[in-house]
């Protein structure tokens, strides 16, 4: 895969992160519905073009902010968050078909851990693979009422000032995650803080406590 034209400081994620993202936005809507997307994301280069199944960073940050502005063009920025947080969970089955042995979540002694320290463990290989792969910045917090995720470099902001549409995304991949790690309990997810508000950081709040 090409790298694209884009101004220098472009920040990118490896083939294999892009390549989860393009197949959970294709799952939820359709292989029309994504190409007619790229298309008005004008990103017309890689329709019909899955990331290839590697670590090479070439997938750029720009493809997520420009896919994530069309999907607010397209269906309206209530709609666009809905489809962007069941793309997020969706995401979650491929996480563990691609990277599952990596991250040593799909392991016995995995699954043997109390739960708070698999959801630790967890989150701390999430964390670890992301910052490895990508330009991203990510990092995991523990604190007596719950769990937080924070985001200091995000792709939706690099070079990009767009409502934060892959917060929605990141939100259903935890909300998958903490449904898996738990054996099938929900727990409450939100975003507390973003980029825009605060400048600095998007922060993501993880109740310790499941709804049901």
């Amino acid at each position: 895969m090409t790298r694209p034209t884009f101004n220098s400081g472009e920040c990118y994620l490896s083939n294999k992160l892009g390549r989860i993202f393009i197949l959970s936005l294709e799952e939820i809507l359709g292989k029309n519905s994504l190409t007619g997307l790229m298309r008005s994301a004008e990103l017309n280069a890689i329709i019909n073009q899955i990331p290839p199944d590697n670590f090479d960073r070439e997938f750029s940050s720009k493809y997520i902010a420009q896919l994530y502005t069309a999907l607010q063009n397209l269906y309206g920025s209530n709609a666009g968050y809905g489809l962007a947080l069941r793309a997020g969970r969706t995401s979650f089955k491929y996480w563990l078909r691609e990277l599952g042995p990596i991250l040593g979540i799909s392991n016995l002694s995995f699954r043997l851990l109390p739960l708070n320290m698999k959801i630790k463990s967890g989150f701390l290989a999430f964390t670890d693979l992301i910052n490895r792969c990508s330009d991203q910045t990510v990092f995991f917090e523990q604190k007596p009422d719950a769990y937080y995720w924070h985001t200091t470099r995000f792709p939706s902001y690099w070079g990009q000032n767009s409502d934060c549409a892959y917060c929605y995304f990141t939100i259903g991949s935890l909300q998958e995650a903490m449904f898996w790690i738990s054996g099938g309990k929900n727990f409450q997810v939100e975003e507390i803080t973003s980029i825009p508000q605060e400048k600095q950081v998007c922060t993501i709040r993880i109740d310790r406590k499941p709804i049901n």
